[in-house]
């Protein structure tokens, strides 16, 4: 199914989609050629795509500070709905590992600021879960969060402090703790997209509103839609729990200047 799957009408200046609104709430009027589209669902997308292979982590915000995070298997467009936290994940922070498999995210919640997590801190998961396996608390929201380098390495970014006794870096290497590590971005390739980026077939991905779209040869098409999620907290699997077993592991943390502004 595609964005423009509608009534259509042949005009002047284009064809002219009167969407039906009971199908596609979300959707008001539109005109094809302009490929404009205004949105009443407040939900925001934001994907972060592994390098190795077609998986991706889609990070959905809504309503107010509560995130989703999602698994989109991009071979086949299956997703698999994980870890609801209330809370401010900060996406562009975040990355996935190579094979897909691996999170690390860098989350500030208020309530556990008494706690040895502090009340932001950078941690990796297994995907689409927020299931701590390795902890660096931070107790700011400067800095934090990092990047893969390869499936068992992290390039941090500005972590103050080792990791918690409790969640300690094993099958993890710290290849650096650096301010430069880069950051997540949306690219300007669709202006008016909430996020947009490129899937391993090159094709344009983007969201809006909540709906994920792909183009592919100059058609948007509708490739799910997540408006209608109320949060609904979950507790994790058990194979999200187990421990990152590597014999190598590096649990010292390179120093890092704080930089201003980050």
């Amino acid at each position: 199914m595609t964005a423009n799957s509608s009534r259509v009408r042949r005009g002047r200046h284009g064809e002219t989609n009167w969407t039906n609104a009971r199908s596609f709430p979300w959707l008001r009027f539109t005109t094809i050629g302009i490929d404009r589209y205004t949105f009443d669902a407040m939900a925001k997308l934001f994907i972060i795509t592994a390098r190795s292979e077609p998986t991706a982590v889609i990070l959905r915000r809504g309503p107010s500070r509560w995130y989703h995070v999602i698994r989109w298997d991009m071979r086949v467009d299956k997703f698999d709905h994980g870890a609801w936290i209330k809370g401010r994940i900060y996406e562009d922070k975040c990355d996935i590992s190579p094979d897909g498999k691996l999170f690390l995210y860098f989350v500030h919640q208020g309530s556990r600021f008494r706690t040895q997590f502090s009340d932001s801190w950078t941690a990796i998961s297994r995907v689409p879960w927020l299931k701590a396996l390795v902890v660096w608390p931070q107790g700011e929201t400067y800095g934090g969060g990092g990047r893969f380098v390869d499936d068992g390495t992290v390039a941090l970014r500005g972590v103050h402090h080792p990791p918690l006794e409790e969640f300690p870096a094993l099958g993890v290497n710290v290849a650096g703790n650096d301010w430069d590590t880069p950051l997540h971005h949306s690219t300007d390739d669709i202006p008016d997209a909430d996020w947009c980026g490129r899937d391993h077939d090159y094709h344009l991905i983007f969201s809006r509103g909540g709906l994920l779209f792909r183009r592919v040869k100059d058609q948007d098409k509708l490739i799910a839609d997540f408006t209608d999620l109320t949060p609904s907290p979950q507790a994790a699997p058990d194979w999200a729990g187990q421990t990152l077993v590597k014999p190598e592991s590096n649990k010292s943390l390179p120093r890092s200047r704080r930089k201003r502004g980050s």
